[in-house]
C-alpha cells in the first residue's frame, strides 16, 4: 500500500468508502453487522480493509464489464471510431514520445474512472440491498441519487476527455521518437 498513487486510493480507496457510507445511511440497522457482542464496532475492518476490498472489486468489475460499452458511446458522440484495444497501444506509444501531451491526460482518466467506481459502488450496495431485502432508511432515495449523479458527472466527463484526447493523439502523432 506505501506505493499506492493518490489515484489509485481515491478509486479504490474512497470509492470502497462511498459503498460503505451508503450502505449505513441507505439502509436501517447495518452497522450491527460490524459489531461485536460487546457492542465495539471493529474500527480496521471499517477504516481499511473493506473500503478498498470494496473498491478494488467494483474497480474489477468496472473495467470489465462496464467500462467497455460506457467507452463505446463516448467515443462515438466524440466521432472516435476506433477500438478501444487500438486506442490503448496508441497512448502507450504516445507516453515514449518526449513533449507528449497524452501523460497529462491520466490523471483526467484516473478521475473518470473514479467517478465510475464510485457510482458502481453506491449503486451496486442499494441493489443489492434491495435484493437482500435491508430495509430501507431516510436517506436512500438520496444515495440513489448521488450514485446516478456521479455517474452522469463521470460519463460528461468522459465525453469530453474522448474529445480532448482525439486532438492530442494528433499532436502527439506529429512526434518523433
Amino acid at each position: 500500500m506505501p506505493d499506492m498513487t493518490l489515484n489509485e486510493i481515491l478509486r479504490y480507496g474512497l470509492s470502497g468508502a462511498l459503498g460503505v457510507f451508503v450502505l449505513f445511511v441507505g439502509f436501517n440497522n447495518t452497522l450491527v453487522w460490524f459489531q461485536s457482542e460487546d457492542g465495539a464496532i471493529a474500527p480496521d475492518l471499517l477504516a481499511a480493509a473493506l473500503p478498498f476490498a470494496l473498491g478494488a472489486l467494483g474497480y474489477a468489475i468496472h473495467r470489465a464489464v462496464i467500462y467497455v460499452p460506457l467507452y463505446f458511446i463516448a467515443a462515438r458522440i466524440a466521432g472516435r471510431k476506433d477500438k478501444l484495444s487500438d486506442l490503448d497501444l496508441v497512448r502507450w506509444d504516445n507516453i515514449d514520445k518526449p513533449g507528449n501531451h497524452q501523460t497529462k491526460l491520466n490523471e483526467w482518466a484516473a478521475q473518470i474512472h473514479f467517478l465510475y467506481v464510485s457510482s458502481v459502488m453506491a449503486g451496486a450496495v442499494l441493489t443489492l440491498g434491495g435484493y437482500f431485502g435491508l430495509e430501507k432508511g431516510p436517506l436512500h432515495s438520496a444515495c440513489l441519487a448521488l450514485s446516478i449523479g456521479i455517474f452522469l458527472f463521470g460519463f460528461v466527463s468522459a465525453i469530453r476527455f474522448q474529445f480532448r484526447e482525439k486532438a492530442v493523439f494528433e499532436h502527439d502523432s506529429t512526434l518523433g521518437m
